[in-house]
């Protein structure tokens, strides 16, 4: 089969401490053909040699490190550990880093403030990735300040 894009699966299924050789061994068994880090710490992963002689033994690229931000009072130390992340990444060979976040007020849109936030925030990430030659993606989600395709443009 001939197709501009390859499947992957994300390790959010197994939990934050998985046995990761079971893991990638299950999603290459399944036929996936790369691998999201999702939910699972940099501590728990290790070396990023240790993590890339276990996606090697399974065939499995790996495609994102996936973060996540905040606007709340942890928002400086929520990026900090996104900086991390997209340095992991960048040292895994990861093409792309992807995050989610600014959780959503219950019974409210975000506000005009939030979205500028989540903005700059955004901005900051890129400007950190770029020089690693990473993709930085937002992964909109239900409970998280952009939800729509009408608050992603805004």
């Amino acid at each position: 089969m001939s197709r501009n894009f390859h499947l992957g699966y994300s390790t959010i299924t197994w939990g934050g401490t998985p046995d990761l050789d079971q893991v990638l061994g299950t999603i290459a068994a399944a036929g996936w053909e790369g691998v999201e880090f999702i939910s699972v710490s940099l501590d728990w992963l290790g070396t990023t040699g240790r993590v890339r002689k276990l996606l090697e033994k399974h065939g499995l690229p790996p495609v994102c490190m996936f973060g996540s931000v905040s606007l709340g009072g942890d928002a400086a130390a929520t990026m900090e550990r996104q900086r991390r992340i997209i340095e992991y990444a960048a040292e895994l060979g990861c093409p792309v880093y992807c995050f989610l976040g600014g959780n959503r007020v219950g019974l409210r849109l975000p506000n005009e403030d939030e979205f500028k936030q989540l903005a700059e925030q955004s901005e900051r990430l890129i400007d950190y990735a770029a020089p690693f030659g990473l993709t930085v993606a937002y992964h909109g989600h239900p409970r998280c300040k952009v939800e729509s395709e009408a608050e992603q443009d805004q």
